[in-house]
């Protein structure tokens, strides 16, 4: 059976939604070696390994190796150029990443390597996205990994970039939601003052639960004068289900208080019976 790569693993993790850092690793002994049988890669072809060791240290040494291939087998060897030369070469892993033939390994490979740059030169990584004129499709997939990391830096910027409709509609509610969670931790009294700007009922869902959540846990006080603030509707309904849930565990009594908040029937009975299940 094919061994599973840190490729493959990755790719999982992008097909979720979800970004990761892969620091540059050294390479374990065992995974170094040549496969024992050609049911791994085809006889010609060296191991992933092989590829992994040299982006590591000549990656552009390594992007010309694995050009030399063909097919699926390339794409791999490229994508392992592209995950393992990141973080240390990171121009080097975006021309690896280029150079991949399929659109959406290509979309998810070089959302990953702005994903890693964006930890460390975000600039960059904000001019990359802005001149990049790429296919919907493949732009969605690289702004859900880019923008995610970004928020983790600037929350504020990437909003920004939301209100400006910089964003592929695919990506908005992934790039929503990480913004908001990670504003929240910032300056929620800032995040939620944008958030009240929303009128689309898809973007308050996903970002309300975000932002309420984590402020009722740190400022209780000033999360609930901000919903009271709200006016009757979806945003205020959507922030008192979150409230609820908030506060679930160490104040029941209050959480059953704030679904009795909740206008609309449908959402109040949702959120009682999510509160029963984690009671």
């Amino acid at each position: 059976m094919r061994p599973i790569t840190r490729v493959q693993v990755l790719m999982a993790a992008l097909a979720a939604g979800v970004w990761i850092a892969i620091p540059p690793a050294k390479q374990a002994a065992s995974e170094a070696l040549p496969a024992k049988s050609g049911r791994n890669l085809p006889r010609t072809s060296p191991a992933p390994s092989h590829f992994a060791m040299r982006a590591g240290e000549r990656p552009e040494e390594a992007i010309e190796e694995a050009c030399q291939l063909e097919g699926r087998v390339r794409d791999e060897a490229l994508a392992t150029v592209a995950v393992e030369a990141a973080v240390s070469f990171p121009e080097k892993a975006l021309k690896a990443a280029h150079m991949i033939a399929n659109p959406r390994m290509r979309g998810d490979m070089l959302g990953f390597v702005l994903a890693q740059r964006a930890a460390t030169d975000p600039d960059a990584v904000f001019k990359w996205l802005e001149s990049d004129q790429r296919d919907e499709s493949m732009r969605c997939a690289i702004e859900r990994n880019a923008l995610a990391a970004l928020a983790e830096q600037d929350p504020a910027r990437v909003a920004t970039w939301l209100s400006d409709d910089k964003v592929s509609i695919g990506a908005v509610e992934i790039v929503l939601a990480a913004t908001m969670q990670r504003w929240s931790q910032q300056d929620a009294p800032a995040a939620a003052e944008w958030l009240a700007s929303f009128e689309e009922a898809a973007l308050i869902r996903a970002a309300v639960p975000r932002l309420i959540e984590h402020w009722v846990r740190t400022n209780k006080t000033e999360a609930i004068k901000w919903i009271e603030a709200q006016e009757q509707g979806l945003l205020r309904d959507e922030a008192c289900a979150a409230c609820a849930i908030a506060l679930t565990l160490r104040a029941p009594d209050e959480a059953l208080a704030w679904i009795g908040k909740i206008e609309a029937e449908n959402l109040r009975a949702q959120t009682r019976e999510r509160i029963g299940v984690c009671r």
